[in-house]
């Protein structure tokens, strides 16, 4: 797999990558990307979406980065030595490109420890930008080198690898639900401002791509053939009888309202353009249709839709508000955890999809939440602690921590039971995340800056304090609630920092006094089978001190016991 040529300073010329750019593209016509470098990435053979080429020029290598369900983003490790020992730096320079759902644009995120250069040949003259340590640079489509100065004075400057970045290859359009069946691929084919935006593209035409020729300073277009026919898929588009949607141009799935039909196209499917050599992990094309919100957060937009015929719920990262890299990580990270888990009191991913940053998950009901005071029967916060303290134990097995629980992250009904949802911050068991909920935090933060699964428990017994009707909903700090002392405590704090910040650390030691006090209220043992019982195995959750602090097994082990026993105390 290894090829690394000797020198990254002797790069190839702007004709040879123009050359290179030209040949890659007819072999792989629904490319995002393609990248020349002294190296295959080294993840190729486990990444569907790189696709080696055999094309090479001076210290040069080819290949292919689609953009698959699969694919929120691309990180790119530039080698920075060869196999040889020519070049000698510490380490490689890492790249991460990411995908913006909603336009062409991407982000490069530079976390390499030293300052990257970036050259855009797609501007004339080109032109030069340096992007810090772990900074970023948004980038239009068009075609750049990336360089890094040597280490020293007389060691000049190291050229490692030049990419074109090409506008996304799908599109979304619209439809209302009186709008009538399509027969051609699917774009607003009425919308005249959609379809004149996307024919203004220069460089990615089906039949026609013009390529801009590179030379010692600058890139200038021509057109270069790729495609057997000449008819372009959205010329055929405008005579479809999908009809108009008004003010709807270039859209995406959080523009979607109620009744409203999504249809997700890969260009490559379009039927005058050949077979393409990269092949989409699922379906590249397919239609939802929007049935209702079910909620939406200041990160997030959840609402039921059919896709495929299957009611499934929708998940869709708010990219519009969130910074591209934070929206795309926890997209990876909900989507990365979802895959390897399979319990029935965790939710079920049933696809997904990168390029608009969605997860299609099991429908299910409605969450915990209800309202500032909830009212749940014994019965009912029974069978929910039974039912998440499983998925818990289940956890435990992978390893994996959530480290968001909390009333509305766990949905119930009396059919289905309790199912843990949103792993958006998950983390493995030997990971720390600062993220998560503040009034679910544990007061282990406070000492060993530290959370685990002793901190799902303890969000976990906060949540059954709300449904036993102990404490308000924690989140309405900002309404009146019913509990006039509770309401002095529900105060913002960072956790970021938190050891180093007294400000901070004296907010959560108010809150957590409150909590402490209300835990004191609680039976610590149980008599017979009624509330306390519950109570007793919540007081034993909400324990200060995390080694003495009931774990899954121990929630289970009391609930499953015989209702005549003594409830056994961690000792």
């Amino acid at each position: 797999m290894r090829e690394a040529l000797r020198f990254a300073t002797k790069a190839p010329t702007t004709t040879e990558i123009d050359a290179l750019f030209t040949k890659a593209l007819r072999r792989v016509q629904d490319a995002r990307l393609i990248i020349t470098s002294t190296d295959f990435p080294e993840d190729t053979h486990r990444n569907s979406s790189i696709i080696p080429l055999p094309y090479k020029a001076t210290n040069r290598l080819t290949f292919g980065v689609t953009q698959q369900a699969q694919d929120a983003d691309l990180v790119l490790r530039l080698p920075l030595e060869d196999k040889d020992g020519y070049i000698s730096f510490e380490t490689g320079i890492t790249c991460q490109i990411i995908y913006h759902p909603g336009k062409d644009d991407c982000l490069l995120v530079n976390h390499a420890e030293r300052q990257l250069r970036l050259t855009n040949f797609s501007s004339s003259p080109a032109l030069c930008v340096s992007i810090g340590e772990k900074k970023s640079h948004f980038l239009q489509p068009g075609m750049r080198r990336i360089s890094i100065d040597g280490d020293n004075k007389d060691s000049g400057e190291y050229h490692l690898a030049e990419f074109w970045l090409r506008e996304r290859q799908f599109d979304i359009s619209i439809r209302t639900a009186n709008s009538p069946s399509r027969t051609k691929r699917g774009i607003d084919d009425g919308a005249e401002e959609n379809v004149n935006k996307r024919q203004k593209r220069n460089n990615d035409l089906t039949g026609t791509t013009l390529i801009r020729p590179l030379n010692k300073t600058s890139i200038e277009p021509r057109p270069t053939a790729i495609g057997t026919e000449s008819t372009d898929a959205r010329d055929l588009a405008l005579t479809s009888s999908v009809q108009k949607i008004p003010n709807k141009t270039i859209v995406s799935l959080l523009d979607l309202a109620n009744g409203e039909e999504a249809d997700i196209q890969a260009l490559q499917d379009r039927p005058d353009s050949s077979q393409s050599v990269s092949a989409a992990k699922g379906p590249a094309s397919y239609q939802l249709r929007r049935v209702k919100q079910i909620a939406a957060t200041a990160s997030a937009s959840v609402f039921h839709c059919i896709r495929s015929s299957e009611l499934v719920a929708t998940k869709v990262l708010r990219y519009d508000r969130e910074s591209p890299l934070v929206s795309s990580s926890l997209w990876k990270t909900e989507k990365n955890t979802l895959e390897k888990l399979k319990h029935r009191n965790v939710v079920a991913l049933k696809a997904f999809d990168g390029r608009m940053l969605a997860i299609y998950l099991e429908p299910l009901p409605e969450s915990l939440y209800r309202g500032v005071r909830a009212k749940y029967s014994q019965s009912a916060i029974f069978q929910i602690l039974l039912d998440i303290s499983s998925a818990l134990v289940y956890l435990k097995t992978i390893p994996i921590v959530h480290n968001d629980i909390k009333p509305r992250n766990i949905t119930y009904s009396s059919q289905r039971g309790a199912v843990l949802i949103d792993f958006g911050l998950a983390t493995s068991a030997s990971k720390w995340n600062a993220g998560g909920t503040l009034w679910y935090l544990p007061p282990d933060l406070l000492t060993s800056n530290s959370r685990g699964s002793p901190g799902d428990i303890w969000a976990l017994g906060i949540t059954m304090l709300y449904l036993l009707g102990k404490i308000d909903y924690p989140e309405e700090k900002k309404k009146k609630t019913t509990c006039p002392e509770e309401d002095s405590e529900r105060r913002d704090w960072p956790i970021l920092n938190l050891l180093h910040n007294d400000e901070n650390q004296i907010k959560m030691k108010t809150w957590l006094q409150y909590i402490f006090s209300v835990r004191a209220k609680l039976s610590p043992v149980y008599v017979g089978t009624g509330i306390s019982k519950l109570e007793s195995i919540v007081f034993h959750m909400l324990n200060a001190n995390k080694e003495l602090r009931f774990n899954a097994e121990d929630i289970s082990s009391a609930l499953e016991s015989s209702m005549a026993a003594p409830l056994l105390l961690k000792v």
